[in-house]
């Protein structure tokens, strides 16, 4: 079984786990003209053994956003959508604070600075990533600095599909 997670942010990415939980392909939307972008992901989908499902980030614009931000965001999250189902990939849709109330238990709650209380969510998925899949970094490229919040979310939404997929396999 091979579980693909996606991440359909601006700086989105997709991982595919295998049924250890091993990291089978990773790929991270570059920066650049958007069909490029697109031709380059579905090179990358079909480079891969296509797995069993993908399970896809649901996520919404954010009320009061510019019109175009938010155009945008439609565009990036259908393209992403599209590589999909031209490949033949089965999809599931999970919203954030479900998976990560999966995958954050247990984990330290770190709080973003200059915040009274509020989780630093980044900090918590990259930490939790980092030790799961035994990997020393996340970086999209050999000149990024800062670990990719989109393959760092993509695993992290891999790993929340596989176990519910073996879990459902179980009933």
């Amino acid at each position: 079984m091979l579980v693909l997670g996606l991440d359909t942010g601006s700086h989105g990415a997709f991982v595919v786990l295998d049924q250890r939980e091993k990291i089978k392909a990773t790929y991270a939307f570059p920066d650049g003209e958007r069909d490029q972008i697109f031709v380059n992901y579905l090179d990358n989908l079909r480079a891969i053994e296509k797995p069993t499902v993908a399970y896809v980030e649901s996520v919404h614009a954010i009320y009061g956003s510019a019109a175009q931000s938010t155009f945008n965001f439609g565009r990036n999250f259908q393209l992403a959508i599209d590589g999909l189902l031209v490949s033949g990939i089965p999809i599931k849709y999970v919203v954030p604070r479900v998976w990560q109330k999966e995958i954050y238990q247990g984990a330290p709650q770190y709080i973003k600075k200059g915040t009274k209380n509020k989780r630093d969510n980044k900090r918590i998925s990259c930490e939790i990533a980092l030790k799961h899949f035994n990997v020393d970094h996340y970086l999209a490229t050999s000149r990024s600095k800062k670990p990719h919040d989109g393959l760092v979310d993509a695993s992290l939404i891999a790993l929340y599909g596989l176990r519910n997929e073996l879990k459902e396999n179980k009933k």
